[in-house]
C-alpha cells in the first residue's frame, strides 16, 4: 500500500511539474508614443529666405530684383552667319599649266558682307569660327592661299595656306576642310580705301605647288574653289551705324519666386512700390516704348495689366559715352516708380503672380545716322530693363496654405501590431493670425497615399498688438491639436517615409493689416500615439 501510494504521487508531482511548464501564447494591448516630426515655419516658408530684408525695428520687408531676359543684343545688334564662294575656271578654251603657274589673280579683292540696315566698320570678335572648304579638280597639286587681310589679331592677318593633293582622276577632285577659332580677331569693315561700310578685304590665290614638275592640261571644266563659312560670331565690341529700326521685344514672362511656396488663399497688401529701369549702355539713341506689363497668377488663372501713363507712351532714351574704365561706357538711366498712388501695382501683386509680362518696342536711332558712323556697343553692357519690388510684409491673408515636408521613419514598429493611432499637433504660434493644419502621407517615391486633417484644429493666434495701426505678435500662443486615425490612415502611416504639412493661415484682421518681425515663428511637434498589441 505504501508502495503504491508512493508511485501514485509521484505520477502526480510529475505531471504538475510537465503542465506546469507548458505557457500558453498571451497577449494584452499598450500605448505607445512615437514622436513622429517637428517642423518650424517662419515667413521664409512664405517667401524665399534670400529675398527678405529685416529693417532696423526688426520688421520685414521683400526685396525682389529680377531682369528681362527678352533685350537680346544679338538680335538687335548681331553679326549674322554668312557664305563667302570664290572659284577658279578657265574662261575659255583649253590651256597647259605648269609647275609654279599662278591660276587665280594675286591681287586683294573687296568682298561686302550682307549686314544691312547695320553698317559696321570696326569690329572686335569674342567668338566665332572659320569654316574653310577647299576642292581641287586639277591633276595637279596646288596651294592655296586664303586671306582676309582686314581681320587681324595680334598684328597679324587672318590667313589659311593649304597644299591641296591632285584630282584623283578627270571626273573626282579632291577634297580638303579646315577650321579657324576667330575669338580675338579685330575686323575692319571700310575696304580698302577706308570708304566702305561692311566690306572685308579678301584675298584667294591659286597656285600649281613649284614642286610639282611637269606640263598638265586643264580645260574649263577643272576648277578650284573655295567656300568660306563665317559662323557665330559673337562681337565684343562693334562700331558703325545700327540702324533706324523698330525692334520688338517681347510679349513675354519672365518668372519672379517670392510666392512660389504658396499654394492657395488671398492676400491683402498694405503697400508696394515696383521700380522699373532701363540702362542704355549702347552708344545709340534709342526711343523706347512700353506696349503692356502685367502680372499672371497660374494658380488662380488671373492676369491684371498695369495702370500707369508710362504704358503706350513712347520715351527717348539718349546714347551712352565712352568711360574709358570699367564698365566702358557710362549708361543713360531712365527709370519709373509704380506704387500705390499712381497704379493698381499693389492689386497686380496681390494675386500672387509667378510670372511679370512686358511688351517693348525699341526703336534705334529715331532721328538718322546723325553719329557718322560712330553708333558703338560693347556686347556685355547693352540694353538692361529691370523690376525692382519692394514690398513691406504688412497683410491681411484669408487662407494661405504653405507647404513643408519632413522626413519620418517608423522602421522601429511592427506596422502589424498596431491597432489605430491619434496624431497629436503641438504647436506654438508666434505669427499674429491663426493656422490650421492638413497632413499628407508620402511614399518614398514623394507620391500622396493619404491625408489626414484636423477639423476644426485650430493653431490659435499669438496675442495681438496694435502700433502705428497694426496688428503685431505680441508673445506666443501654444495649442494642442488632435487628429484621429482609422485603420486605413494608420497604416498609411506607418508606411510613409514622408509628410507633406500645410499650414493654412488666417489673420481675420482684415481689412486691418499685420506687421511680420524677423523673430515670428510657428513651430510644430508632432506625435503619434498608437494602440499596440504586445504578444508573449
Amino acid at each position: 500500500m505504501n508502495k503504491y501510494k508512493s508511485l501514485l504521487i509521484g505520477v502526480l508531482l510529475t505531471a504538475i511539474f510537465v503542465f506546469s511548464c507548458k505557457r500558453e501564447e498571451l497577449s494584452w494591448d499598450l500605448d505607445l508614443t512615437v514622436p513622429v516630426a517637428y517642423g518650424s515655419f517662419g515667413i521664409d516658408d512664405l517667401i524665399t529666405d534670400s529675398l527678405i530684408t529685416e529693417n532696423a525695428d526688426g520688421s520685414l520687408r521683400i526685396v525682389y530684383h529680377t531682369s528681362v531676359p527678352g533685350i537680346d543684343d544679338d538680335s538687335l545688334f548681331g553679326i549674322p552667319d554668312t557664305t563667302l564662294l570664290y572659284n577658279y575656271n578657265l574662261p575659255f578654251g583649253t590651256t597647259t599649266v605648269y609647275e609654279g603657274s599662278y591660276l587665280t589673280p594675286t591681287s586683294p579683292s573687296q568682298t561686302a558682307y550682307g549686314l544691312s540696315p547695320i553698317q559696321l566698320v570696326f569690329g572686335t570678335l569674342e567668338k566665332g569660327k572659320m569654316k574653310v572648304h577647299l576642292k581641287n579638280d586639277i591633276q595637279k597639286r596646288v596651294i592655296v592661299i586664303y586671306q582676309i587681310s582686314s581681320a587681324e589679331l595680334n598684328g597679324n592677318p587672318l590667313e589659311v595656306i593649304d597644299t591641296l593633293p591632285p584630282a584623283p582622276s578627270p571626273t573626282v577632285g579632291s577634297v580638303t576642310d579646315l577650321e579657324v577659332d576667330l575669338a580675338g580677331y579685330e575686323l575692319n569693315f571700310t575696304g580698302i580705301a577706308g570708304d566702305r561700310v561692311n566690306t572685308l578685304i579678301t584675298l584667294f590665290t591659286a597656285q600649281i605647288d613649284p614642286s610639282d614638275v611637269g606640263a598638265q592640261v586643264i580645260t574649263p571644266a577643272d576648277s578650284v574653289s573655295a567656300e568660306i563659312q563665317l559662323e557665330g560670331l559673337r562681337p565684343s565690341y562693334i562700331r558703325g551705324y545700327f540702324g533706324s529700326e523698330l525692334n520688338p521685344v517681347g510679349p513675354d514672362e519672365t518668372y519672379i519666386s517670392f510666392f512660389s511656396k504658396v499654394q492657395s488663399g488671398s492676400l491683402g497688401l498694405d503697400s508696394l512700390r515696383m521700380k522699373f529701369t532701363v540702362e542704355n549702355y549702347a552708344g545709340v539713341d534709342l526711343r523706347f516704348t512700353v506696349n503692356n506689363l502685367w502680372s499672371r497668377s497660374q494658380r488662380t488663372a488671373q492676369t491684371l495689366y498695369l495702370n500707369h501713363p508710362i504704358v503706350g507712351t513712347s520715351v527717348n532714351i539718349n546714347r551712352a559715352a565712352y568711360s574709358n574704365s570699367y564698365p566702358p561706357s557710362i549708361p543713360q538711366i531712365n527709370s519709373w516708380t509704380f506704387d500705390n498712388s499712381n497704379s493698381n501695382i499693389v492689386e497686380m501683386m496681390e494675386i500672387m503672380p509667378e510670372f511679370l509680362g512686358y511688351d517693348f518696342s525699341i526703336y534705334t536711332n529715331p532721328l538718322g545716322n546723325v553719329s557718322g558712323n560712330n553708333d558703338f556697343l560693347y556686347t556685355q553692357f547693352g540694353i538692361n530693363a529691370t523690376f525692382d519690388i519692394d514690398l513691406p510684409v504688412n497683410f491681411y491673408a484669408d487662407n494661405i496654405v504653405l507647404v513643408d515636408t519632413v522626413d519620418v521613419d517608423f522602421s522601429g514598429v511592427e506596422a502589424d501590431d498596431v491597432q489605430n493611432g491619434v496624431l497629436t499637433v503641438y504647436a506654438s504660434n508666434g505669427f499674429p493670425f491663426d493656422a490650421g493644419v492638413q497632413i499628407y502621407l508620402l511614399d518614398a517615391t514623394n507620391s500622396i497615399i493619404d491625408s489626414v486633417v484636423a477639423a476644426p484644429g485650430t493653431i490659435y493666434s499669438a496675442p495681438l498688438a496694435i502700433s502705428g495701426g497694426y496688428f503685431f505678435a505680441n508673445g506666443s500662443t501654444n495649442s494642442i491639436v488632435k487628429i484621429p486615425l482609422n485603420e486605413t490612415q494608420t497604416s498609411s502611416l506607418l508606411h510613409s517615409t514622408r509628410l507633406l504639412i500645410r499650414p493654412r493661415f488666417h489673420t481675420g484682421t482684415a481689412p486691418d493689416y499685420v506687421k511680420i518681425y524677423s523673430t515670428n515663428r510657428i513651430g510644430i511637434n508632432i506625435t503619434a500615439d498608437f494602440e499596440y498589441r504586445v504578444k508573449n
